[in-house]
């Protein structure tokens, strides 16, 4: 662990060439440092002490600064109130959950976690940023998260994570106990495959809808990743099948502004890109490719007004004659515009590029 909570200042701190495993807890715990590095080690099988998945606000025995641990009681490795760390090379494997960016100390921000190998970790996401209520904040509305934000996921490598009881690739999530901030976020060029709910998943619950202040996720951006064979959403952020990308403010009603979705590609799937959000989505620029539906605008799902709009032109949907005709992914729900579209895969323009 290393502690700059109880060690203020910690920072150039290297954590290089280590096997770290059975751990009670989490396996590598980076807590309010600077500038840190944790490359090239082995994480594997932590989250050994016995719990139930949803047993309560925190596990037996763990800090004051853990303040939402309801679901698994520490994974390979977990940033809370980190700037500036480099997290890559690293195989993250048998954990509860892979790599978690928290914010219970202070904001988490302008991390990098990059060419890591996240796979056939259980409970929960392979990769998840998530704003948590502040460290001796109470309900019933807790005070202000301090945010987990400008923080980059490049090139990694996210598989089968979350299947026993649902977890996302590369996760974008407040708590529902805000208002909480995961805002200017970029997930790129990774592979995301075969995990337990959407390759991407962005919710948010409070809000509104609940007379609470609204979450903040704004300006993430999602892009140039391939997202295939992961699985459906549930509760109040719900799809209608399996899904790759999935923006939702599920019942809170905060909305969800300036995400950008673009250069992905993402196939084999029910739903490619889901989303239930009153503000606008732009999606341009991706391969729709699984046949079925390729943007659904889901908010009837929850019984939500579908007032947010959809700006789907300039992607490929499988066919060149483009949305809605035969053999293409097709559109769904309200206020999803796809006037124009591109007639080629972009993999196709991408190798054009290069002659």
């Amino acid at each position: 662990m290393l502690d700059g909570l109880n060690n203020p200042g910690l920072h150039n701190v290297t954590v290089a060439r280590f096997t770290i495993k059975n751990a009670l807890y989490e396996g590598v715990v980076l807590l309010n440092t600077s500038d840190a590095t944790v490359r090239d080690n082995h994480i594997q099988h932590n989250d050994t002490i016995p719990h139930t998945f949803g047993s309560g606000p925190a596990c037996k025995g763990q800090p004051a600064y853990e303040t939402d641990e309801s679901g698994d009681c520490g994974g390979g490795l977990h940033l809370i109130g980190a700037v500036s760390s480099v997290i890559s090379g690293n195989t993250i494997v048998d954990n509860a959950d892979g790599i978690l960016i928290s914010d219970e100390t202070r904001e988490s921000r302008d991390n990098l976690i990059t060419r890591n190998i996240v796979t056939d970790n259980p409970e929960e996401c392979g990769i998840v940023l998530a704003s948590h209520p502040p460290m001796g904040s109470v309900p019933p509305l807790f005070a202000p998260h301090y945010g987990v934000d400008y923080n980059t996921i490049g090139e990694n490598v996210v598989a089968r994570n979350g299947v026993k009881v649902g977890g996302a690739v590369a996760g974008i999530f407040s708590d529902g106990q805000g208002p909480g901030r995961v805002s200017r976020n970029v997930i790129i060029h990774n592979e995301l495959t075969q995990n337990g709910i959407p390759g991407v998943a962005l919710h948010t619950h409070v809000g509104p809808a609940f007379g609470a202040p609204a979450d903040n996720m704004s300006e993430n951006q999602i892009i140039g990743n391939f997202i295939s064979g992961n699985g459906p959403d549930g509760d109040d952020t719900a799809t209608p099948g399996t899904t790759e990308i999935n923006i939702n403010s599920g019942g809170g009603g905060s909305p969800v502004r300036g995400t950008i979705i673009s250069q992905n590609i993402i196939r084999n799937e029910d739903v490619a890109i889901a989303v239930n959000t009153p503000a606008e989505v732009d999606i341009h620029v991706n391969d729709l490719l699984g046949g079925k539906i390729g943007i659904d605008n889901v908010c009837a799902l929850d019984g939500a007004a579908c007032t947010g709009t959809i700006d789907a032109n300039e992607n490929f949907w499988g066919c060149h004659a483009g949305p809605n005709t035969n053999g293409c992914s097709t559109t769904s729900g309200a206020n999803v515009r796809a006037a124009t579209w591109l007639e080629a895969p972009i993999t196709h323009k991408k190798d054009h590029d290069r002659d």
